[in-house]
């Protein structure tokens, strides 16, 4: 009996959770250092917040660059530079002393590292085509990992070694990982002569060798010969950055002021970090629970659904003071937090194919990142002018709802 061949595009999925889990576990877990440099350097959140906001826009700028990179020459290059880069970053801010190193070190260093993840979203559409929400839940669930256990990790380490400390085992820990979940990464199935999962395929003769090609990449299939050109002049791209733009705003946001926020209302720093683990922690059951939901209802469906949520956390979050209240919005919010990045990369495949999806890819993290970078720093700057995040938690809340709405017609484009 002649055994079913291994699928290495499983190999993909497992190295895609390991980079995304090391890309952005200290980028997420940034907010439980803002307390203590707020106390050691008596830089105010909006200052903090600022070099937060450069690294994202940084990592938007990075992200056009790899994701061509990636289209071309393949991920595991591109990747291995990432991952030394932002490992670098962060064990240089473990001995900073003043304000422009925060800038350098965080803002530009680890910003350009953080445009490593895009090696792996449009290689992970290019190996799948049946599964790809669940595929890329699984590989975002390596973000959620991350969002659980890095906050707890560097919480623990400022409390019993100090924070320089935590930055350099974080860095070293990121470097690590990245590099060598970059030796398993290949940019597409034909590299091995397979066929992308669930679609199929013909044998095609190129330059004297024979691979296949998949069928549905095969010209003059409109959706799979899309270019960032020809998608820049369709409107659901312009809806699409836009939802990209205002909830990239609104999670940077959450994730850089949810612990100053809790230690502002009385819960220990320690305690605070343990909540923003715990939105980590239920973002893997939004990434895998509706990413395989959008798998069989249909991705836009899941995506509005996805937002409702998002808002109605928010809405909460206005009240929530108590640790319990926190608590429910930690779960509410980190399923909806998961969901909407594993569906991302999906619903943009879908819209616009794979042929140029690096790229695509790439020109719409670049413009929503200008939406993250702004939302920390912005929602900072409230801060330090009204002493409070009332109004700040006000107009995320807004924001969700504009993204809420915008959704439900992107969700009418898609069809």
């Amino acid at each position: 009996m002649k055994l079913p061949q291994f699928y290495y595009g499983y190999v993909i999925v497992a190295a895609g959770a390991v980079t995304a889990l090391f890309v952005w576990g200290g980028y997420n877990a940034f907010g439980v250092f803002v307390p203590v440099l707020e106390d050691d350097f008596g830089w105010s959140r909006a200052l903090i917040s600022g070099a937060v906001s450069l690294a994202f826009i940084v990592s938007g700028i990075a992200s056009l660059i790899t994701g061509r990179l990636t289209d071309r020459i393949g991920p595991r290059t591109v990747a291995t530079a990432c991952g030394v880069l932002l490992g670098l970053g962060y064990v240089l801010m473990a001995f900073m002393t003043s304000v422009w190193q925060l800038y350098l070190f965080l803002g530009l260093v680890v910003g350009l590292g953080l445009g490593g993840e895009m090696t792996v979203l449009p290689t992970l559409a290019r190996w799948f085509h049946r599964g790809i929400n669940f595929a890329t839940g699984v590989v975002k669930t390596g973000v959620g990992v991350s969002l659980f256990l890095i906050p707890i990790l560097a919480g623990w380490l400022i409390a019993t070694s100090g924070w320089q400390v935590a930055l350099a085992v974080i860095g070293l820990v990121s470097a690590a990982g990245i590099v060598i979940a970059a030796v398993f990464l290949k940019r597409d199935p034909t590299e091995m002569g397979l066929p992308p999962n669930g679609m199929p395929a013909i044998p095609v003769e190129t330059s004297g060798t024979e691979r296949l090609i998949p069928v549905e990449d095969r010209p003059p299939s409109v959706q799979t010969t899309v270019t960032l050109g020809v998608a820049l002049r369709w409107r659901r791209f312009h809806i699409f950055v836009i939802v990209a733009f205002l909830n990239l705003f609104v999670t940077r946001a959450v994730l850089v002021h949810l612990p100053p926020y809790m230690t502002d209302v009385g819960i220990p720093l320690t305690t605070a970090g343990t909540l923003l683990g715990a939105v980590g922690g239920f973002s893997i059951l939004g990434r895998l629970g509706l990413g395989l939901a959008a798998d069989r209802v249909g991705m836009e469906r899941v995506l509005v659904f996805t937002l409702v949520l998002m808002a109605a956390s928010l809405l909460w979050l206005q009240f929530a003071t108590a640790a319990w209240s926190l608590v429910v919005f930690s779960v509410v919010y980190g399923i909806a937090h998961g969901a909407y990045f594993t569906l991302f990369a999906p619903m943009a495949a879908k819209l616009f194919g794979s042929f140029a999806l690096g790229s695509i890819l790439g020109g719409i993290a670049f413009i929503g990142t200008l939406g993250g970078a702004a939302g920390p720093f912005l929602i900072g700057v409230l801060f330090d002018i009204t002493g409070t995040y009332y109004i700040a938690f006000v107009i995320l809340l807004l924001l969700s709802l504009v993204a809420l709405f915008l959704a439900i017609a992107l969700a009418r484009q898609s069809r």
